[in-house]
């Protein structure tokens, strides 16, 4: 199993973060069938057959990770790519 941890400064607004999480959560749950829920109005937490793991909003600063199936472990540097791609386009 591998863990991917990430975190991405951001300068918008607590609300519009979790608006752009939101919007991520539903596009991934639509795509991809990842399943996700809101635990309070700063942590997500959600899971795939692939991976698991939670999204935790700070005050100026989002701290996601992700443990990543056995089967999967070698595509974590590559998911950890696109995690930074998609963060880049949801959260500023």
């Amino acid at each position: 199993m591998a863990t991917i941890q990430f975190e991405k400064p951001f300068a918008m607004s607590p609300e519009e973060v979790r608006a752009g999480i939101e919007k991520l959560g539903q596009s991934l749950q639509q795509q991809q069938g990842i399943q996700y829920r809101w635990e309070n109005d700063d942590r997500v937490v959600f899971q795939h057959k692939a991976a698991k793991g939670y999204i935790q909003i700070h005050a100026a600063k989002v701290e996601l990770e992700i443990k990543v199936g056995m089967l999967y472990s070698a595509m974590a540097p590559m998911m950890r790519s696109k995690i930074k791609e998609v963060a880049d386009k949801y959260i500023t």
